[in-house]
């Protein structure tokens, strides 16, 4: 930010135009990340829908810029509410895999399941998702093409096939598949 403005003066310029939001939500998760320890549980909740609403409406292009947040800010926001984690677990880059692990074996169904649909799901995780998850996690994870699965993952889907119908069919579309 430039001298002499004031931060908030600076902040409403960006607010107001859509082109630079995702500078906007950087610059937001910067200073959130800087004053947090300073904050009350208002100040706090009035960051995280500001910062949610603006990740929760930003297209793709902002939503890559917010990956290069802050990732103690990431962290936190993934275990929020659902509906604000939604897209930190859906498309954020800083989150680590140690913490996509712990929430994929100790979060709730909708976390997982939000987990399972990853674009960079890795063997191991995607391994963590087929144990631990329900029907829906299941069929997100089956449905993920870019889900990579290892054999022990293919074996606990392939038999939770058959306490989950719906499942079967995202299994048999799976490219890697094995034959038998």
């Amino acid at each position: 930010m430039s001298e002499g403005a004031s931060p908030f003066l600076q902040l409403l310029k960006l607010a107001k135009a859509p082109a630079r939001r995702a500078e906007l939500l950087r610059q937001l998760a910067d200073m959130y990340v800087a004053s947090s320890a300073r904050l009350n549980a208002g100040a706090r909740a009035e960051f995280d829908a500001i910062l949610s609403a603006l990740i929760e409406s930003a297209g793709p292009e902002e939503r890559r810029a917010a990956a290069d947040a802050p990732p103690a800010l990431m962290r936190r926001l993934a275990e929020d509410a659902v509906e604000i984690a939604a897209p930190v677990l859906l498309h954020s880059r800083a989150l680590d895999r140690p913490t996509l692990h712990r929430l994929a074996r100790d979060g709730e169904e909708a976390r997982r399941m939000l987990i399972a649909r990853r674009e960079d799901c890795s063997g191991r995780l995607g391994a963590l998702l087929a144990e631990r998850g329900g029907e829906e996690t299941l069929i997100a994870l089956a449905q993920n093409q870019r889900a990579r699965l290892d054999g022990a993952a293919m074996d606990v889907m392939t038999a939770r096939t058959r306490q989950y119908a719906r499942l079967h069919e995202p299994m048999i579309a799976r490219l890697d598949l094995p034959p038998l």
